[in-house]
């Protein structure tokens, strides 16, 4: 099961919900809005700094921005947009991360979250597994085939009840939804080297867990800093 083919189309959905306008040429932070009374987009949502120091952008720059009636600025006066995605350069954060998103204004990330829990529910669910557990990762795999999915399940380095779950295949893990509030969630995509010579099922887990404790912990040392909820 792959959880991210929809992920262009629910961006475009919630951009079209909204009304877009033409995004500032100077963005320094980027803000993704709150639900007002009413329904609609208002200012004043998680806010995250998308320069580095040197201000060099870290972001794909968003082609369009939602129109409000006003927009916080920062402190050097330029206009804070709005958006409802970002789409981070994963290269500044390891060069085994192939996608880094941010998505806000997204009212339904329960059932976001209980989606991306099947793959690992229906693993444990099976007659023939393989689990292991670490002090931070609990992965499980089917005994047969040796190219089955591994799902595991993580603790959110952002805090917050729910568990991060994740899959991976043929070497590349998916994080469909890793929530920062309740509108607000980040999602990624990354590779895990193939251990060398013969491995278990066991070891094929143990890679699994290790390197995805290791990239969550590099996702949110990178945004941490960055993010004002």
């Amino acid at each position: 099961m792959r959880l991210f083919t929809c992920t262009g189309l629910l961006w475009l959905l919630s951009l079209t919900a909204a009304v877009a306008q033409d995004c500032p040429d100077i963005i320094r932070f980027v803000d993704f809005g709150r639900y007002d009374a009413a329904g609609g987009i208002m200012r004043g949502g998680p806010i995250i700094r998308v320069v580095d120091e040197s201000t060099q952008l870290l972001m794909e720059r968003p082609e369009r921005c939602v129109k409000v009636e006003q927009l916080h600025v920062d402190g050097h006066n330029h206009p804070i947009p709005i958006v409802p995605k970002i789409r981070f350069d994963p290269t500044t954060v390891s060069a085994d991360l192939s996608s880094l998103v941010v998505q806000g204004q997204v009212n339904d990330i329960p059932a976001r979250q209980e989606l991306s829990a099947v793959p690992y529910l229906q693993m444990r669910s099976r007659n023939h597994v393989v689990i292991r557990t670490s002090e931070t990762a609990i992965c499980v795999t089917a005994s047969q085939p040796p190219d089955s999915p591994i799902a595991c399940q993580l603790s959110n380095p952002f805090g917050g009840p729910l568990p991060v779950m994740l899959t991976c295949y043929d070497g590349t893990c998916e994080l469909p939804v890793l929530t920062l509030d309740k509108n607000t969630m980040i999602s990624a995509v990354w590779s895990v080297p193939a251990p060398a010579g013969n491995v278990t099922r066991l070891d094929a887990l143990a890679t699994a867990g290790t390197v995805s404790t290791a990239m969550l912990a590099d996702i949110h040392h990178f945004l941490a800093p960055k993010i004002s909820l």
